[in-house]
């Protein structure tokens, strides 16, 4: 069995008319979330073998934020294909991650999270958590998934359980 977190970058500043939309860092809210969410699932993220990051400027800043709860042999790789990337871009990306990795971290952009677990989890049965999937990842949020699957390349829609599903606004 697989497990993957998906985790919505932090709130981005609203300063972009001065730079592009990959440039945009995040705000001073954001900062303060992802700090509050990345201590408050630490426990979670140190058994992460793996963190998969799209090149924004905003997603790797999120990421930063986390990296210190992640485990040292953790391998984190940014990818310029994940920024804003659909469902089938994310999982043709996981579907080729090495197999010796059990645990990973996808961190991205919204609408293509919440589709790709729903995608995953289709088969799911309706919760509370599901029901906050449904409404999207909100900025800093962090779903985690256990993948029916022995290998990555084995990722299929419905292969996800979703286990949980925290927001910032649920750790206040």
């Amino acid at each position: 069995m697989k497990r993957l977190l998906l985790l919505r970058h932090a709130k981005a500043s609203r300063d972009a008319g001065k730079q592009s939309d990959h440039a945009r860092s995040l705000s001073p809210d954001g900062i303060w979330a992802a700090e509050q969410m990345a201590g408050h699932c630490a426990k979670r993220l140190r058994r992460v073998d793996m963190a998969l990051c799209s090149s924004a400027i905003r997603t790797r800043e999120t990421l930063r934020l986390f990296e210190q709860y992640l485990p040292p042999w953790c391998k984190i790789v940014l990818d310029d294909d994940l920024y804003l990337a659909e469902t089938e871009v994310l999982q043709n990306a996981l579907q080729t991650v090495d197999d010796r990795f059990g645990v990973v971290l996808l961190v991205g952009h919204e609408p293509g999270l919440s589709d790709l677990a729903r995608l995953l989890c289709g088969n799911s049965r309706k919760s509370k958590t599901k029901k906050k999937l449904e409404n999207g990842f909100k900025t800093a949020s962090l779903a985690t998934i256990d993948l029916a699957v022995e290998r990555w390349s084995e990722l299929q829609p419905g292969t996800g359980k979703l286990r949980t599903m925290v927001r910032p606004k649920d750790i206040r």
